[in-house]
């Protein structure tokens, strides 16, 4: 099942969520659908909320995602806010160290939602 996308045009972000599996091509999917979505509206922020689901990525399917963020249309100063549960906690180094390495600074992984939106809106 694909995830939800919605606008929240007050805030200006494009909220993915209701994940209930997730992939490379899952993930590249979602970005393409909400990077859409996001243009038509002149918004350049995302949250992502993968806190409900536990399935690992390989270190080579993080390679293959963070490699296909150009493909779905994100641009590097757009800023991505992923909402994680604390089983995915360790994993996040190797996500900002793939990012950090392909130049795209401005994803970000959160435990706490609030914190995420507050990163989101903040200038």
């Amino acid at each position: 099942m694909k995830p939800v996308l919605h606008y929240e045009p007050e805030k200006q972000i494009v909220y993915a969520d209701q994940f209930k599996d997730l992939s490379v091509s899952i993930i590249l999917q979602a970005m393409v659908e909400g990077v859409q979505l996001a243009r038509e509206h002149n918004c350049h922020r995302f949250f992502i909320d993968i806190s409900s689901i536990r399935i690992s990525l390989s270190a080579l399917d993080v390679i293959h995602a963070v490699e296909g963020f150009e493909e779905t249309g994100l641009k590097r100063g757009d800023k991505v806010a992923c909402l994680i549960s604390s089983y995915y906690e360790a994993e996040t180094q190797l996500w900002y160290t793939v990012t950090f390495n392909r130049f795209w600074y401005m994803l970000r992984f959160f435990l706490d939602a609030t914190e995420a939106e507050s990163w989101l809106l903040a200038e």
